[in-house]
């Protein structure tokens, strides 16, 4: 069993349902069921909040990718906690594994990479078999983050109208989303990007890093590089720890930042 931090605010996802909690539900259980999104009445959280949370996540993503080589595989809503600082926090890595990214055979042949696990609808369509991988990697990590703040900034997801594992495999290779309904023109850019179906076609960390909605327009420079990982990383050091008897690789999650 592992435990977590207790967090008394909550996640990024009850976040998104407090807000969407009113007498609009019957009506969008009713578009869901007939696939017309367009009719959904939802809302999300506003963009220069959500950006905040979503540099967080870049900063997480770039440690857990860059410093200690692991891939989340289970990125959502529900698992970005808000800390008593605000500050948003990525936990459970209950299903996460380590990869090589400079090594693309190795990484085909980790069973680890391979195990189908995490939530379906935050699979990046190379995890559907689309181009022929069924390998987690840092772009299907990235996609799940795209996923997730189209989300917090919509209050819905692009393939609610799915009726089951099957049709939404077919959704996510097939259709196109629709990120119009993300009002920031910045921040529908970063997201488009990071929803590319073709993972060496998705936005990349340093491209990320420049994008006008990260860096307010280029008034603020973000350094991924600088994170302090004393809290927000405890989940990570946990489970590592305690599944991984690789002293090596714990020694390696103790760093603050790269050198």
């Amino acid at each position: 069993m592992l435990v977590t931090t207790y967090y008394p605010k909550g996640s990024l996802g009850d976040k998104v349902r407090v807000l969407n909690d009113t007498e609009h539900n019957q009506h969008n259980d009713e578009c869901r069921l007939n696939g017309d999104l367009s009719g959904l009445r939802t809302k999300g959280i506003k963009h220069w909040e959500a950006r905040y949370y979503f540099i967080d996540m870049l900063k997480a993503l770039f440690y857990i990718h860059e410093v200690v080589k692991v891939v989340h595989k289970d990125i959502k809503p529900d698992n970005i906690m808000i800390g008593e600082d605000n500050q948003a926090v990525l936990i459970d890595f209950g299903v996460s594994a380590m990869y090589d990214h400079d090594d693309d055979a190795a990484d085909k042949k980790n069973e680890a990479l391979r195990i189908r696990c995490g939530t379906y609808m935050f699979f990046a369509p190379e995890l559907f078999g689309c181009g022929g991988s069924y390998t987690f990697g840092s772009a299907s990590d990235l996609w799940a983050i795209g996923i997730t703040f189209y989300y917090l900034l919509t209050g819905q997801f692009p393939y609610e109208d799915a009726r089951s594992i099957c049709h939404l495999k077919e959704l996510v290779i097939m259709r196109e989303i629709n990120t119009d309904l993300i009002e920031d023109k910045n921040a529908r850019h970063c997201i488009t990007r990071l929803l590319n179906k073709d993972p060496t076609k998705r936005a990349t960390f340093d491209e990320l890093l420049e994008m006008d909605w990260v860096t307010d327009c280029g008034n603020e420079k973000i350094d991924a590089r600088m994170i302090d990982t004393s809290g927000s990383f405890g989940d990570l050091q946990r489970v590592i720890t305690l599944s991984n008897p690789n002293k090596s690789f714990i020694s390696q999650i103790k760093k603050k930042q790269l050198t």
